[in-house]
């Protein structure tokens, strides 16, 4: 009997110290958590439709219909997203070439059908808007999570019901702030598949 008691206090005991002093392993940084989006499969093509609603001042709602298609290699992340609905903007096309090499600037072109040309978006146009609404060109290629620092600013966040960490980025450089139009962001990252939306 003293011999099962000995083996249990043994027990308890060490699960203690594993738990109070091994939490930190199952814990992640803010950096491991995005570099956990970042790596995240999404698989080497992707076809999609969206829908992007613009709201102005006075609360009006206008509505436009993407259709976006992507293909993913070793060096290249290759985009390109059609308006489709309304007329208006029917058929302008956003090109994109997302580079694996960090040394190599990402490239992008706005096809506007009205004029029949084709305008690359320079680096330091790409905090602009982006067809008139709060996303700005940086936003539709996304960061390079290097340029970064990243802080957890909330563990827990509900979503959708969805339980989420809520992240602060800080650009490290001037450059970084002047190419995105952003001192700083906040992302909020569901714990259960590491995807995220920026708020």
């Amino acid at each position: 009997m003293d011999y099962f008691r000995g083996i249990s206090k043994f027990l308890v005991t060490f699960l203690m110290i594993f738990f109070s002093i091994g939490s930190p392993i199952f814990s992640l940084t803010a950096f491991q958590i995005m570099q956990k989006v970042d790596e995240r499969y999404t698989g080497e093509t992707v076809e999609q439709t969206s829908t992007l609603v613009l709201i102005d001042k006075k609360n009006r709602k206008r509505e436009r219909i993407l259709k976006g298609f992507s293909k993913e290699n070793k060096s290249v992340t290759k985009s390109i997203t059609f308006f489709l609905k309304p007329t208006d903007v029917k058929d302008t096309a956003y090109l994109s070439y997302n580079w694996n090499d960090p040394k190599r600037e990402d490239e992008s072109w706005l096809y506007l059908p009205a004029l029949q040309k084709s305008n690359r978006i320079a680096g330091g146009d790409r905090s602009s808007s982006f067809m008139g609404s709060d996303f700005t060109y940086s936003d539709l290629d996304g960061i390079e999570i290097e340029d970064y620092n990243f802080k957890i600013v909330k563990e827990n966040d509900v979503v959708d019901g969805k339980d989420c960490w809520v992240i602060e980025s800080i650009p490290k450089t001037k450059e970084v702030i002047k190419e995105t139009g952003y001192l700083k962001s906040l992302t909020w990252i569901r714990k259960d598949i590491f995807f995220w939306s920026e708020g």
